[in-house]
């Protein structure tokens, strides 16, 4: 990480970019990337979000913009062809089986729910072990916290398009135990519920639906 300038090296940004496109294009096993990028976040070494970052992006084509115009925050809240059509995804071609190994990969080894608290945790990670020191850290802490938090909503985005809600209601901590037992921030919490919230609603919504009266048909009057 260069404190200059508040950005990855440029030979590490050149070597997680080659590594994500030869996962895209190589049928080849990556779990033990996927493995590392795990081990590197729990001793807190942020960087390397950055590699898992270009490896959902070249994969899946789900990309977080830093600069979201009022259209595409009003597409968010639509479904996945709304938020397409907003520039949620990049216009990457033939991502679909990559995609679907991305997810494999995942849910084979359990690492989805893992990944996903360790990301939401590194948010407090960085300004707990650089909030201390000199001010002049204040660039690079920005920096390392915009990537975090952008890295998170992408990853989250990756998993809510690609699981089913029963994965999420039956895998992820309610967010009682995110919040107290994994001591995640709330707004993390509530991202990774998310789908849990969309799934209540929908079964609420089809008990209402059954138990309402039928409308009269004007023919029997």
């Amino acid at each position: 990480m260069s404190r200059e300038n508040a950005t990855p090296a440029q030979w590490f940004q050149n070597l997680c970019v080659l590594s994500a496109n030869v996962f895209k294009k190589y049928p080849i096993d990556f779990t033990s990337i996927l493995y590392y990028i795990y081990d590197q976040l729990r001793v807190e070494k942020t960087c390397d979000l950055y590699l898992l970052r270009e490896i959902i992006t070249k994969m899946s084509g789900v990309e977080i913009s830093s600069t979201v115009t009022r259209e595409q925050l009003e597409a968010a809240s639509g479904g996945e062809l709304l938020r397409s059509e907003a520039g949620q995804f990049t216009a990457a071609r033939n991502v679909k089986k990559p995609s679907i190994r991305l997810k494999e990969a995942l849910l084979d080894n359990h690492l989805y729910l893992p990944l996903s608290i360790i990301i939401a945790q590194q948010r407090s990670c960085i300004i707990f072990k650089f909030g201390a020191q000199r001010i002049e850290h204040l660039k690079l802490i920005g920096s390392l916290y915009d990537q975090c938090q952008d890295t998170m909503v992408q990853f989250f985005t990756f998993l809510s398009n690609v699981l089913t809600t029963e994965n999420f209601h039956h895998k992820f901590p309610s967010i009682d135990d995110l919040v107290l037992g994994f001591h995640l921030q709330v707004d993390a919490a509530f991202q990774i519920s998310r789908p849990l919230f969309n799934l209540n609603i929908q079964a609420k919504f089809d008990e209402l639906r059954s138990t309402a009266p039928k409308p009269l048909n004007k023919n029997a009057l």
